[in-house]
């Protein structure tokens, strides 16, 4: 994330009051995390409050805190691998996601829809730890607040798109995601997306906020557009 600016500062200063009653930590408490819910709610300081809000209950109520302790079911973590690919050249943690490959509709039809968002909430929390660790050897001033995924849509295809549990869960997950984790998104790129995807991310868009699809990029099947 950029600096705040002066208008930001301003923001902030008159936003921490409105939160001091909630139990935050250290890392809670600092600019760049409260930045985080003033810039996806564009300073507005009712509507940041009502965010921060809702999302320290989720935590609470999700028992968010202790997720990386938690682990899926061994045949699942195979059939939903990632692979967390490093850092890019501002520091910041790329993970890459085989969506494409990933039977979400497996998943919500044998009953592990809860597990399936539980396992992309310890995702987004496992990436939140590397740019913790990440930034423990910068300026503090300078942490690593953001990172980048990439989907490789190769195999997305009309049997999930026409399981209205996939819809559901998937539609469910980018809801979580922008709730509950605004602003640590630096770019999402979509790579391999066949025709049909174009369907799903009709149903995403609306879910996202401006500030969020400005960093979405969907690429089709030429990896010398994309590479």
């Amino acid at each position: 994330m950029s600096a705040p600016t002066a208008k930001e500062l301003e923001a902030l200063a008159n936003f921490r009051p409105l939160v001091a009653d909630l139990n935050l930590n250290d890392e809670q408490k600092s600019d760049m995390f409260m930045l985080r819910w003033l810039r996806a709610r564009e300073l507005n300081l009712k509507a940041a409050e009502e965010m921060l809000r809702k999302s320290m209950k989720w935590r609470q109520d999700n028992d968010t805190d202790n997720v990386l302790t938690w682990e899926a079911p061994k045949q699942f973590q195979l059939e939903f691998a990632y692979d967390y690919d490093g850092l890019d050249k501002d520091g910041c943690p790329v993970v890459a996601i085989p969506f494409g490959k990933w039977d979400v509709r497996k998943a919500v039809e044998s009953g592990q829809k809860a597990i399936y968002l539980r396992y992309f909430d310890q995702l987004c929390e496992r990436m939140l730890s590397i740019m913790r660790e990440r930034s423990q050897s910068r300026p503090a001033n300078e942490p690593i607040t953001q990172m980048t995924i990439i989907w490789d849509l190769d195999g997305f295809s009309l049997r999930q798109m026409a399981a209205r549990g996939t819809i559901d869960a998937t539609l469910e997950g980018v809801k979580r995601f922008e709730a509950n984790y605004p602003e640590i998104l630096k770019a999402s790129i979509g790579i391999n997306a066949p025709r049909i995807f174009a369907l799903m991310f009709g149903l995403i868009k609306p879910l996202l906020t401006p500030r969020t699809l400005e960093k979405v990029q969907i690429w089709g099947s030429n990896s010398n557009k994309w590479k």
